[in-house]
């Protein structure tokens, strides 16, 4: 039976490698997205599978294999992936495992959410006395509204205040005359 530093020595071999009888793999829907968001960073980046298998102490061909889908994708191989990469987590989180879809990973709108779940959150538990039932549909939908033209009044305010300037004091520029430009 292999143990941890057998194989080609390294932790990491075991992190990322993949075992079907051993948890943590991804289930196969979330795991295509899981992929498809690691081989587009790896893609844009310029990076070879060669030098992120280097990087993360597996063999070429298991990097290949993770990368590939041949091997189940487990959790420690995500996570050091994303790393190494330099994907945030709880953006993937969130476009993989909630909306369904790896591309609303680069949606900025994401981005303004992500942004208010923890001060939410935080404000949510200093203030109230007494536990958050959830929401019902309806007043989620409405809710939801709310917020997101609340959102999209505040850009518009923002882009309006940047594309004029209000209340600018009147500039006067003297007067030349020609002995002015003789001088």
């Amino acid at each position: 039976m292999a143990t941890e530093h057998d194989d080609e020595g390294a932790d990491t071999q075991n992190t990322l490698r993949s075992d079907e009888a051993v948890g943590g793999c991804v289930a196969t829907a979330m795991s295509i997205g899981h992929r498809a968001l690691i081989n587009h960073h790896i893609t844009r980046s310029g990076l070879t599978r060669a030098s992120l298998a280097d990087d993360l102490g597996v063999s070429r061909r298991q990097m290949n294999r993770i990368l590939s889908g041949d091997t189940p994708l487990r959790l420690e191989a995500i996570v050091a992936l994303y790393d190494r990469l330099g994907i945030d987590r709880q953006r993937a989180l969130l476009a993989i495992d909630v909306l369904g879809d790896w591309q609303r990973y680069f949606d900025p709108n994401l981005g303004v959410i992500l942004q208010l779940v923890q001060p939410v959150l935080a404000a949510l538990d200093a203030s109230a006395e007494f536990a958050i039932e959830p929401l019902t549909r309806p007043a989620v939908a409405r809710f939801s509204e709310w917020l997101a033209n609340a959102i999209i009044a505040n850009e518009e305010q923002i882009r309006s205040r940047r594309d004029s300037f209000a209340d600018l004091p009147e500039v006067r520029r003297p007067i030349r005359r020609a002995s002015d430009h003789a001088a």
